[in-house]
């Protein structure tokens, strides 16, 4: 630690770091820096409004098993952008930074290095180069305006407090930024990171808000709300997300004000005063519960579309905000929900595919998207008619889609999951109405499970089959009849009893044989109820078999042998036969159909999913 006195007002000012080249004047607001053997001043330096972030000096975490301190902060912003860096002390005396921006956090570990002389040619979204094993794609370019400092800072601010940059994103994961100040550009390179992930304890309590993983927090608190007026209107503007909020539009009049250090200052033409808001989406401003697994509040929502071939493709992005987790978006279309999150990570990616997360993504959709209606709070400047380039790639299996959007000099990605109807309105306690047609990235209800019940319903409607064909072939073998009558000679007469028993009728096989050569003889069944007689003649020794369809009931059987040598002994076997028709192949039948009709539902709803595809 370093103590020097301002060159401007004589205070102390404290270099918390060893590392520390820089450090604002707690009472004055003068910048100083540190020299070979003294300090000098660079001018003031506006306060970091405390009102925009959780995080604030003094602030600890840990990486790993590193512990460290927030030291300092700059804030910087561009045209319709901000964020804040964070300078933080390792206990090992390292230094590093926590970018912050749009509720994400970057962690840096060190203080830059040079970057490779191709990093020198990277200028515009979309440009790549290497460095080592590792390729780098600027996504965002410009130059930063120095907004506000505090505290202790590695490096010292350029003298028209202004720097130029490059955001970049690695191929494989992780981010960095090109400070082009200098000579030579300098790279750091750092990865995404949650305060919850660096156990972040000192930050700002949030009246109305907490958060169980960072239970460590420390005042003076942030209200939930803070109450503006509209510069335009007079209106009351509630600015829920203060911490986040870049601009809000109001719900009366339509003009949009930008934030910054408490104060809303219009960025737009009044519109004449109506009774009631200009637009009320489907989910009110205000709503809060929990998705996701976190508890969320709608902030803001924007309407915009698409037109293809002179129709308009209409959606509504809700903005969700939580002071821990940042921000969310809850988009709807068609009645369709997903849940959307920004990337820090840079997907592989052509026009037509990409990879993410070990996944393919197939290109859906793409278009120039307008903004036709605004209200609430948003992180950056949002304004009707804004148009945004967008490639849509979906990968349906996981119900799952990344979305690209470049404008202005800056390219972003974004994730999001199809979610059901219920889970919004378990968050919103809202009935919504059902979705029509088919999302781009709505999960294939005829796939996975379902095919998987199917085809085990197949194998189960197979088996039944199975097992009844064999029950049924055993009933049938088991359904005879035998009659043994004793030695008759000519002219005799035997008598037996038969019942056939009161089940399905089934056609019934008589078979009657006799010993004798060159007999004769007539059997006769009765049926003792209705009276009816089925007859049948035998000759000469032969075998003789007839099909019946007896009537279920009790039976006399007369057996008359007409004529015999010697006395004959004859047999008769009635056989029913088995029900009409396989049950095996009827289960067959069945269960191809089962397994045939999840196919073909299947591939009916992709064929629906792709007929709405710019890719198709």
């Amino acid at each position: 630690m370093f103590q020097a006195s301002c060159p401007s007002c004589g205070a102390p000012v404290v270099f918390a770091h060893a590392h520390a080249l820089s450090a604002v004047c707690e009472r004055c607001r003068t910048w100083v820096v540190r020299t070979d053997r003294e300090v000098e001043s660079i001018g003031k330096v506006s306060a970091f409004d405390r009102d925009l972030s959780p995080v604030q000096l003094e602030a600890a975490g840990v990486v790993g098993n590193r512990r460290f301190r927030v030291l300092g902060v700059v804030r910087l912003g561009r045209e319709r952008v901000r964020w804040n860096e964070w300078a933080l002390g390792f206990e090992d005396g390292e230094v590093g930074w926590l970018g912050e921006s749009n509720g994400q956090h970057w962690l840096f570990e060190d203080d830059g290095r040079p970057a490779p002389a191709s990093a020198g040619g990277a200028r515009q979204v979309g440009d790549r180069f290497r460095d080592g094993q590792d390729t780098w794609v600027v996504v965002e370019a410009g130059e930063a305006r120095i907004l506000a400092a505090e505290g202790s800072l590695w490096w010292r601010p350029p003298p028209t407090l202004r720097r130029a940059y490059a955001d970049l994103r690695r191929i494989g994961g992780g981010v960095g930024t090109l400070d082009r100040e200098g000579e030579r550009p300098v790279l750091y390179a750092g990865r995404s990171v949650s305060l919850a992930e660096l156990r972040m304890e000192g930050l700002r309590p949030v009246t109305g808000w907490d958060d169980p993983a960072l239970t460590h927090f420390r005042g003076p608190e942030l209200h939930a709300v803070q109450k503006l007026a509209c510069p335009s209107c007079g209106a009351d503007l509630d600015v829920k997300a203060g911490t986040l909020s870049s601009r809000v539009v109001c719900a009366y009049c339509g003009v949009p004000s930008d934030l910054e250090g408490g104060v809303a200052e219009a960025a737009g033409k009044r519109e004449p005063r109506q009774a009631r808001p200009i637009w009320e989406p489907q989910l009110p401003l205000g709503t809060k519960g929990r998705l996701r697994g976190a508890d969320w509040q709608i902030v803001g929502a924007m309407e915009r579309s698409v037109r293809a071939e002179g129709v308009r493709y209409p959606w509504t992005e809700y903005f969700l905000y939580n002071p821990w987790h940042g921000g969310a978006w809850l988009v709807e279309a068609n009645g369709h929900w997903s849940f959307v999150e920004l990337l820090a990570d840079l997907p592989g990616s052509d026009v037509r595919s990409a990879s993410f997360r070990g996944r393919s993504f197939r290109a859906f959709s793409k278009g120039r998207a307008a903004v036709d209606r605004v209200i609430g709070e948003f992180t950056w400047q949002v304004a009707v008619g804004e148009r945004t380039d967008t490639l849509d790639l979906v990968d349906v299996d996981q119900g799952t889609m990344l979305s690209q959007e470049r404008a202005d000099g800056e390219e972003t990605w974004s994730f999001g999951r199809y979610i059901d109807k219920a889970e919004v309105e378990a968050f919103t306690r809202k009935k919504l109405p059902p979705p029509r047609g088919v999302a781009p990235h709505q999960p294939n209800p005829y796939t996975g499970a379902v095919l998987t019940v199917n085809t085990l319903l197949a194998g189960a409607i197979l088996a039944l089959g199975v097992v009844l064909s064999v029950v049924l072939g055993a009933a049938a073998a088991d359904d005879r009849t035998q009659i043994d009558f004793p030695p008759l000679a000519a002219g005799e007469v035997a008598l037996a009893d038969l019942v056939v028993p009161d089940v399905q009728r089934r056609d019934s096989t008589m078979n009657l044989t006799c010993s004798g050569a060159g007999d004769a003889a007539v059997v006769s069944l009765v049926h003792q109820a209705q009276g009816h007689v089925y007859e049948q003649s035998w000759t000469d020794g032969r075998t003789v078999d007839t099909e019946w369809r007896l009537e279920p009931g009790a039976y006399v059987v007369r057996l008359g042998m007409q004529t015999a040598a010697t006395p004959a002994t004859c047999r008769l076997v009635l056989t029913r036969d088995p029900p009409s028709g396989s049950p095996l192949l009827v289960a067959f039948v069945a269960a191809a159909a089962a397994v045939g009709l999840a196919y073909a539902s299947r591939l009916g709803f992709e064929s629906t999913r792709w007929q709405s595809s710019d890719f198709t």
